[in-house]
């Protein structure tokens, strides 16, 4: 199922400000439980906060009387909300004008006048609904309730109603709060590795919002259609908060008279089981998001704040609702037989690409990796700034890849390669010929702005039969004259080779692929990968990117180096290297091999290099 419910035993809600004078009202708090709509015979405590009181009802009251009333009012006002959807308007007009009048939150005779109470009940189930049954047990409910002393509710202490009680740790402090679509992020400093990630959702800070965005969820989920929920994603959100907003107006006109207003989102979100997923999906601010397995909190990693761990626990449920999903939009296969899968997961409202092992690979259960791609991607003016490197490194690296030198992007996992390629590729000029292979789309969206791309897509790794693979494609590049080719993320020694055999035939190409170190990297292909070491001359250059975790996490380039075969050896030359943070220059630009490689291939003097070198670092800075 794309949801289901969590039934919740005890429940616990501040009361509106707006409506204080009512909380100690036993009819009140009856509509207040029947706002909740989770199988409220199972509900056995039930807590309101009064500004800083804590008003606890007490089990034996909850049990006899109040939950009995509330489902009455959720019997009527789920005939009044069918009726209001299907009736004439003549008949809604008037179910809506008594229903408004009963429950109206400020002075509603269902809280204070029992005979008229009653009376407007008698016409909205007898006349209007025809519901006769409807009446005759509410109204037995209704008035059992008059049997109660409203004193003799709440559960006390020797001094009288419990005390609210604030306990701020004087380790932790705030670095920030911001908006999230309709959630609240803070993220807390508690003087540990890892900074808190806080979700907090404003509407269910109050018991009633939270109610109306219950009910309205589960009944979303009863009245969609099975078609519906086989829609995209982005489709499914739209329908379904069109939905909600017209269910609000239909099930609750006395709340909508009153101008409550609650977040339709977050009501679509909960209805499809993506609520504890979305604040994740939605930060730009997050780069990766980690669930390590059902029953454990989710972390991640913020661009501002490092490694984060966040209050949001995903149970089993929760994860394989978002695994249906992802089903619906990508045609994921993840079984048995094949445990492991990684696809795009793209829509308007995100873009990530998300890896995901399952049982029995995964022992302990689903275990999901969620990359976010950025919807304002880094330039390498914001690179620069955020000295990931240096300008003159930049600019060297720029330059190389304005002659469309052959380029290996190195590092560990999550060390920035993408980042640093994508932010090369969109300070390319836009009428090179760019043509793509990926197994997951990473690279940028550059159509909208005027670039030449064409996005070809491959079978991924975890796919176990391929009919489409990355060394085939770099065959069919031979006829498809490409001015440059981005190969993505080089896996295998399928894809190694495929690179190879692109730079020996003339394709210039860049690429991204894992390695500690250049010197593991060398040994990586040549006696893993068995490449012919007189082939590492295609290499024209190698980047190497680091990630450290301690103190707080960053990303740099550590080494811009070329490599080179001669006489049966492989020499590794450093051109840029990182000293602690620095990043210098080891030798002087004009005197590299490199530049007169691009001499002869491009026919033009260095002098001209140079020039061009000195303008790309002034266009980097302009580059925002």
């Amino acid at each position: 199922q794309r949801g289901r419910d969590n039934s919740r035993k005890v429940i616990s809600g501040k009361v509106d400000t707006d409506y204080i004078e009512k909380t100690e009202n036993p009819y009140f708090i009856s509509y207040i439980l029947s706002l909740l709509n989770s199988r409220l015979s199972e509900t056995y405590r039930l807590s309101l906060l009064d500004k800083d009181t804590v008003l606890k009802v007490r089990n034996d009251i909850l049990n006899k009387y109040l939950i009995p009333l509330s489902a009455s009012i959720l019997k009527l006002r789920n005939v009044v909300t069918e009726a209001l959807l299907h009736t004439s308007s003549q008949t809604r007009d008037n179910i809506t004008y008594y229903y408004t009048e009963l429950f109206n939150l400020k002075d509603g005779y269902f809280f204070n006048n029992v005979n008229k109470s009653l009376n407007f009940i008698k016409k909205i189930c007898n006349k209007y609904l025809r519901k006769k049954y409807i009446y005759n047990n509410l109204k037995k409910k209704y008035i059992k309730l008059k049997e109660v002393s409203w004193k003799s509710m709440f559960e006390l202490n020797s001094s009288g109603p419990i005390k609210l009680k604030r306990n701020d740790s004087a380790q932790s402090s705030y670095l920030s709060s911001y908006k999230v679509g309709p959630y609240i992020v803070e993220v807390i400093d508690i003087a540990e590795p890892e900074n808190i990630y806080f979700v907090r959702i404003p509407e269910y800070e109050s018991i009633i919002r939270r109610g109306i965005i219950n009910d309205l969820s589960i009944i979303i989920r009863k009245l969609a259609p099975p078609k519906v929920l086989s829609m995209s994603f982005e489709n499914l959100v739209k329908y379904l908060k069109l939905l909600s907003e017209r269910l609000y107006r239909c099930r609750f006109p006395e709340l909508v008279k009153f101008n409550i207003s609650i977040s339709h989102e977050i009501v679509c979100f909960r209805s499809i089981r993506m609520l504890k997923f979305m604040p994740f999906l939605l930060d730009n601010l997050i780069d990766e998001f980690y669930i390590d397995s059902p029953e454990t909190h989710i972390y991640l990693d913020h661009s501002k704040y490092g490694r984060c761990l966040s209050n949001i626990i995903v149970h089993k449920y929760d994860i394989d609702a978002f695994i249906v999903h992802l089903r619906i939009d990508t045609g994921i296969k993840l079984d048995n037989d094949s445990p492991s899968a990684k696809t795009d997961f793209l829509t308007s409202l995100f873009r990530v690409r998300v890896s995901i092992d399952g049982p029995p690979l995964a022992i302990k259960g689903p275990s999901i990796d969620v990359r976010k791609f950025r919807k304002q991607f880094y330039t390498l003016y914001d690179l620069v700034a955020m000295k990931t490197l240096s300008l003159d490194a930049a600019a060297f690296i720029l330059l190389l890849s304005f002659f469309r030198r052959n380029i290996i992007i190195a590092g560990p996992p999550g060390s920035g390669k993408t980042t640093l390629l994508n932010a090369i590729d969109y300070s390319l000029p836009k009428y090179y010929r760019r043509i793509y292979i990926e197994d997951v789309q990473e690279s940028l969206d550059l159509l909208p702005y005027g670039y030449h791309q064409v996005k070809l897509k491959v079978d991924p790794f975890e796919v176990k039969v391929k009919t489409r693979r990355k060394s085939i494609e770099v065959i069919k590049l031979l006829h498809r004259k490409p001015d440059y080719v981005i190969l993505g993320e080089l896996q295998t020694r399928e894809h190694v080779i495929a690179a190879f055999h692109s730079m020996i035939s003339g394709i210039r190409c860049i690429q991204t692929i894992h390695a500690d170190n250049i010197e593991n990297l060398v040994y990586r292909l040549t006696c893993l990968y068995k490449i012919p070491t007189e082939l590492i001359n295609c290499i024209d250059l190698i980047v190497l990117m680091k990630r450290t975790l301690y103190p707080k996490e960053r990303r740099f380039v550590d080494r811009i180096s070329t490599i080179k075969y001669i006489s049966g050896n492989i020499i590794i030359m450093d051109i840029f290297r990182r000293n602690l943070n620095t990043l210098f220059a080891v030798d002087n630009i004009e005197r590299l091999e490199i530049l007169n490689k691009i001499c002869e291939d491009e026919k033009i003097c260095k002098e001209d290099i140079l020039k061009l070198y000195n303008t790309l670092k002034e266009n980097i800075l302009k580059i925002k």
